[in-house]
């Protein structure tokens, strides 16, 4: 019987030792050394990308609408630039630039009727010309620039032109001499 206790001892003992050697690979060795993080905020996301995988960082992206930063452009990023780290996981925040909208279709509404369909787009209506139209009724929009479905920046311009219906004015020329008219 002390032979049996003997073997399971060291059965038991070889499995302990076996985890802690598993273990330390685990935590020293397949970690790898310390090593500083680059700063990757400025950059093209392709660079950035280039510059974390030859440090042999793992990178996870988060793309989000940036009003004054370009699309494609790293943002943020954590862990944060210049300090020593083990794990070799970097998180890039990116830049998608502005947020874009589909411009409404605004023929046939009345001016007000697009300027509260601009606004709730995040657009800007524009004032354009009062022009004929031989489709639109007098008063409503007859024409916008751009064009319906165009995508455009929040806070962008689209210009509205308003129906003058379809009447056309002829000037009275009776009782004119030939040569005025």
């Amino acid at each position: 019987r002390p032979k049996l206790l003997w073997v399971w001892l060291s059965a038991v003992g070889l499995a302990l030792g076996g985890l802690v050697v598993f273990f330390l690979w685990w935590f020293i060795w397949s970690v790898g050394p310390p090593v500083r993080v680059p700063n990757l905020v400025g950059l093209s996301v392709g660079e950035a990308r280039r510059r974390a995988r030859a440090a042999s960082f793992h990178v996870e992206e988060v793309w989000q609408y940036n009003e004054e930063v370009p699309a494609g452009e790293v943002l943020r990023q954590y862990p944060e630039p210049g300090i020593t780290v083990k794990e070799r996981s970097l998180k890039l925040w990116v830049s998608r630039g502005p947020e874009t909208v589909p411009v409404p279709d605004l023929v046939g509404k009345t001016p007000e009727e697009a300027r509260t369909l601009l606004e709730d787009q995040g657009l800007v209506y524009v004032e354009g010309v009062k022009q004929r139209s031989l489709t639109v009724a007098e008063g409503l929009v007859a024409a916008q620039n751009p064009a319906p479905g165009t995508r455009l920046a929040r806070g962008s311009p689209v210009e509205v032109d308003i129906s003058l219906g379809d009447k056309f004015l002829v000037e009275d020329f009776r009782g004119r001499p030939i040569a005025e008219v």
